[in-house]
């Protein structure tokens, strides 16, 4: 499993709140107190106190929050490879058993140490570690499954792991020995996205992330595979990075 953070932090909503998770990024929330949920098939569902909930990245859920009554929550935006198939939210109680209860209560020091922007490189992948657990037990004690796409799970691998290198749709179908127009059918018609459409988000939000994280325009050019910081200038004001 190759999970890639973008933000983690826990934080107060103050506010009447709605977002979407779309574009190929889950999120995972842990849920202190207050009052919101998501919404599937036009039903508003809330969440539970005490429990954490997975959102996968194409099922484009919206959330919500109650204007009178705050909700308070921790959160990690992060891509997964294979991703997560399934027809709802994931829902895991973290004192279901004491190995999870644990890994959670580090991911829970970790997020709060991301939101002070204090994480070491080490932390990092600490908190990767926890994440990448918490989506197994919710995964094995839900409806769900990781997607079984060897060919789509490569390319999702290959767009994710060498963004620096430039790579083409062609060039990532021959890496996955299929022909460009094959390759191009199969993973819309799995990831609901052509593949060209899915990377170019990829790599913008990449480069946001990086931005964000005090890299210069031309640092971030050069390791998400654009040719200068011009072409990374052109590519944001024509498609706009998603707000997640």
């Amino acid at each position: 499993m190759l999970c890639k953070l973008r933000f983690a932090g826990c934080c107060e909503v103050p506010r009447p709140w709605v977002t979407t998770v779309s574009e190929g990024v889950n999120r995972l929330y842990y849920i202190h107190g207050g009052e919101g949920g998501y919404i599937r098939g036009g039903k508003r569902i809330p969440f539970v106190p005490g429990y954490i909930y997975i959102l996968p990245a194409f099922l484009n859920t919206e959330t919500y929050t109650d204007p009178d009554n705050r909700l308070v929550h921790t959160y990690v935006n992060f891509e997964l490879v294979p991703p997560i198939i399934s027809s709802d939210v994931l829902a895991l109680d973290p004192k279901s058993d004491a190995v999870t209860d644990s890994v959670f209560k580090t991911l829970e020091l970790l997020a709060s140490m991301a939101t002070k922007s204090v994480l070491s490189k080490e932390d990092k992948v600490l908190l990767i570690d926890t994440v990448t657990y918490l989506i197994s037990k919710a995964v094995s004690v839900s409806s769900s499954a990781l997607l079984d796409d060897e060919v789509v799970n490569k390319a999702l691998k290959i767009m994710i792991s060498r963004m620096k290198d430039g790579l083409t749709v062609a060039d990532i179908a021959a890496e996955c020995f299929m022909s460009t127009d094959g390759f191009i059918r199969r993973f819309t018609r799995t990831v609901g996205m052509t593949p060209y459409a899915y990377y170019k988000k990829l790599k913008l939000r990449a480069a946001a992330a990086m931005r964000d994280e005090g890299a210069t325009l031309e640092e971030a050019a050069e390791r998400c595979g654009y040719s200068d910081a011009s072409a990374l200038l052109h590519a944001m004001k024509i498609s706009p990075i998603p707000t997640f």
